[in-house]
């Protein structure tokens, strides 16, 4: 009761120390969940129309397209280059398969699963897999459907978990192939719905067809005159402020519309060997030299410590450099040439052998796969038995033969010489080729299978040596790296203002570059490639910043934040004098005309002296052309030429870039019947490709796209 009753007491204070628990836990969570609603809403690459895309959803597809790279090269790896323009494809596709949906919605336009199946299996196949050498005869080289529909069963098997057994690393990558290239078709049939109905809106009728048809009916051919507008300086017209800023405002949609952009400064850094690091490597190359004088496995030795590998292979004396040459002329077998130097490379050479035999064979083959070692046997023995007999070798090639290309040509080859043939089919086939008689049949065991071959031709016997290379390159160590660093971390941490930097950097040696206008989506700085690293720190620092030392492959790079444009327009002050050359164009035309008629000047030579320039001749004008030769796209010219009357002088003429006089001598009516149906389908065609490209323009334009790469790429 006693404890009942002081429970009783202290009742209030109990309750106010719960509630007190149960406001930490609920605002706890609430922080909780608001940080992670905030790291949410900062999780986005890119969003479009405030639709954002994650960084989960753009690595995805990042890595699916890899993947596709990676199997269509047959590489298992892809250069940094590749990786940038994955990137880039990646993005753009986000964006047009965004705006190009939206606008699909907005028409109930959609591609039906029955739509798809036509496009991938039925009679309808997209021209994307018909396309696919996968998918095409090896012979014929055509499109072949048996081909794409075995591919897909053994795809609808894997999904379908056949024989409840998983599949192999081979099937699933096939699948992760498959569902790519699906969804890419899906994607690619939406847009063509999408430009096939604005293409059937501004379709041309047959006015437009016809006039199209008489266009091209008058060719021209005259001679011309022309002042360009640059020799007006830009004092001698008058372009105002109002001018500029009205113009500015009509055309900043469609011109002046820009991602946020920064302005840098950053010096570079070569990463090179020191003198240590040149006396340490040739201090390895001269204790290896005794052993690589003297072992008698010269193969292993070269290729477990050279920079270069050992080819087992004789090479024609006079493609050797001259000491070399001169080395193997008067050397003996088993002598040593170097060490010497050869651009940051420490080189000897051994010679292992000495020949003459001809410098290259002409062969063909007919390569057998040892998918069935005890088949393949057997088939090799049935063809050259077949062979032997007076078989025909190039349809014996085109019908069993597993190196296609050659088996294109008969089986043939070419000519080779023994580097090319150890580096292209190896060992076996080089010494199998160069030691066979002419047009003896032989078999060859290589890596890739079962050879039956033929040396068809030989090349005369020359003067040939077999050496072995051994080379250490000289590379930085990691004390010159070191040294190379700490002088630069040193130079910004004395020097830590933009200003200090630009005084003293010329004293250092460093060269002083600037970048007005950097791009969020920039992996490089000028010619600096994979400088990915210090692009990203410049978007994510303020003007004035000074970043620390980043490395490249062989180069430190130091950035500094020297001004920042947001996305939305380019302001004014940036595009003024463009702008204000642009207006002044016209202004400056007029002038000179007015300038030319006021001289009433009566032939062409005459104009010329007043234009300080000479008489030039333009062909094959009609008013369909749109680049004349020799003076690029003037409408003036091609709108008005075809229709003057011959050997008349005209008026001066304002073009775009210069004022023209000119005077036909030559018209030629073509006499090629209209044919309608093909005007139309031309005219189609243009009309078509500027659409494709033009709409997603408009779409962009309209779109508030915000690019958030930088931070997460």
């Amino acid at each position: 009761m006693a404890t009942l009753e002081k429970i009783r007491s202290k009742a209030g204070l109990l309750v106010t120390t719960i509630g007190l628990a149960l406001f930490a836990f609920i605002i706890g969570d609430l922080f909780t969940g608001g940080q992670t609603f905030w790291r949410q809403s900062q999780d986005k690459v890119v969003t479009i129309n405030g639709e954002r895309v994650t960084t989960e959803t753009f690595q995805k597809n990042v890595d699916d397209m890899t993947e596709i790279y990676k199997m269509q090269s047959g590489q298992n790896s892809l250069p940094a280059e590749y990786v940038q323009q994955i990137n880039q494809q990646v993005y753009e596709n986000i964006i047009r398969e965004a705006l190009i949906g939206e606008e699909a919605e907005k028409l109930g336009m959609s591609v039906s699963k029955a739509e798809l199946a036509d496009l991938v299996s039925g009679d309808h196949i997209s021209p994307i897999l018909q396309q696919m050498p996968f998918f095409r005869n090896q012979e014929t080289g055509a499109f072949d459907k048996t081909l794409l529909t075995n591919f897909v069963n053994s795809v609808v098997s894997i999904e379908a978990g056949a024989e409840g057994q998983a599949a192999s690393a081979e099937l699933e990558q096939a699948r992760r192939f498959w569902m790519f290239w699906e969804k890419s078709i899906k994607k690619q049939r939406l847009e063509d719905k999408y430009t096939s109905m604005l293409s059937n809106i501004i379709m041309p009728n047959s006015l437009d067809v016809k006039a199209q048809f008489e266009g091209g009916v008058t060719s021209v051919d005259f001679v011309y005159a022309k002042q360009n507008l640059s020799t007006i300086p830009d004092s001698a017209v008058t372009v105002s402020k109002s001018e500029i800023t009205k113009y500015y405002d009509k055309v900043k949609d469609l011109r002046f519309k820009q991602d946020a952009t920064r302005s840098i400064k950053y010096f570079s850094v070569d990463i090179l060997p020191s003198e240590e690091d040149f006396a340490a490597a040739n201090e390895d190359i001269t204790k290896a030299r005794e052993e690589f004088s003297t072992t008698k496995d010269v193969a292993d030795f070269v290729n477990l410590n050279s920079e270069t590998p050992y080819f087992d292979a004789f090479v024609a004396v006079n493609s050797f450099p001259e000491d070399e040459r001169q080395f193997v002329l008067n050397g003996k077998v088993d002598d040593v040439y170097g060490p010497y130097l050869e651009e940051n490379t420490y080189k000897m050479f051994r010679l292992m052998a000495v020949t003459s035999a001809p410098d290259s064979v002409k062969a063909r083959h007919i390569m057998i796969p040892m998918q069935d070692e005890v088949k393949s046997l057997q088939l090799a023995d049935s063809l050259l038995n077949v062979l032997n007999n007076g078989g025909d070798f190039a349809k014996l090639a085109l019908e069993f033969s597993a190196d296609r290309n050659s088996a294109q040509n008969g089986g043939e080859i070419g000519w080779f010489t023994e580097i090319a043939a150890l580096r292209g089919i190896g060992l076996e086939f080089k010494n199998a080729c160069f030691e066979a008689p002419l047009n003896k049949f032989f078999t060859i065991r290589t890596t890739y299978g079962i050879s039956i071959a033929q040396v068809t031709d030989k090349t005369k016997n020359i003067q040939k040596a077999k050496v072995a290379e051994y080379a250490v390159a000289v590379t930085p160590s990691s004390r010159t790296f070191q040294k190379i660093y700490g002088e630069i971390n040193q130079f910004i941490a004395v020097n830590n203002t933009i200003e200090m930097i630009d005084k003293a950097a010329p004293e250092k040696g460093y060269n002083i570059m600037i970048e007005p206008n950097l791009s969020g989506a920039s992996y490089n700085l000028g010619t600096i490639q994979d400088a990915r690293q210090a692009v990203r720190w410049a978007f994510q620092n303020k003007p004035g910043k000074i970043s620390e030392v980043f490395e490249t492959t062989n180069k430190f790079i130091v950035v500094a934040v020297v001004g920042e444009t947001p996305a939305g327009y380019t302001p004014l002050a940036k595009v003024e004098s463009s702008i204000k050359r642009e207006l002044a164009a016209p202004k400056k035309a007029e002038k000179i005309v007015a300038e030319l008629s006021a001289k009433n000047l009566s032939s062409l030579a005459d104009y010329a002296q007043a234009m300080s320039s000479s008489v030039d001749t333009a062909k094959f004008v009609t008013f369909n052309t749109n680049r004349i030769t020799g003076i690029g796209s003037e409408a003036i010219l091609s709108g008005s030429a075809p229709f003057a009357q011959p050997n008349q002088l005209s008026a001066p003429l304002a073009g775009k870039n210069a004022v023209y006089v000119y005077s036909v001598y030559n018209k030629t009516e073509s006499d090629a019947p209209f044919n309608a149906e093909t005007e139309k389908q031309t005219l189609e065609g243009n009309l078509t490709y500027r659409l494709m490209y033009q709409s997603m323009q408009v779409l962009r334009n309209r779109a508030d796209i915000q690019d958030y790469r930088v931070n997460f790429y």
